[in-house]
């Protein structure tokens, strides 16, 4: 993901159809224009962690630069383009700004 630039971020919020999640960390943090497929597709602006860990609805999320885990799901960060599968649901983690 070289180009992309680095900027700091205090708090990061997830998103999913459920509701809006916030955590703050101290986090640095990598934007970029990503798509997430699922059953439709949506563009929007990320903020992807960088060495970061939280917890929602009891599924575990580990975001470290290409790496993206999610619960029950490995898949790996090609660029801008995001395969997304959490239990059905549409993700999206952004920073909190995203949604002012």
């Amino acid at each position: 993901m070289s180009g992309d630039s680095l900027q700091p971020c205090s708090t990061i919020l997830v998103q999913t159809n459920r509701g809006k999640y916030t955590g703050s960390n101290s986090l640095l943090c990598i934007v970029c224009l990503a798509s997430f497929s699922h059953v439709d597709t949506l563009y929007t602006r990320l903020f992807i962690v960088h060495c970061s860990l939280f917890t929602v609805h009891r599924s575990l999320f580990i975001v470290h630069c290409s790496l993206f885990i999610v619960h029950r799901s490995p898949f790996i960060v090609h660029s801008s383009l995001f395969l997304v599968h959490w239990g059905g649901e549409i993700l999206q983690i952004c920073d909190q700004s995203y949604f002012s």
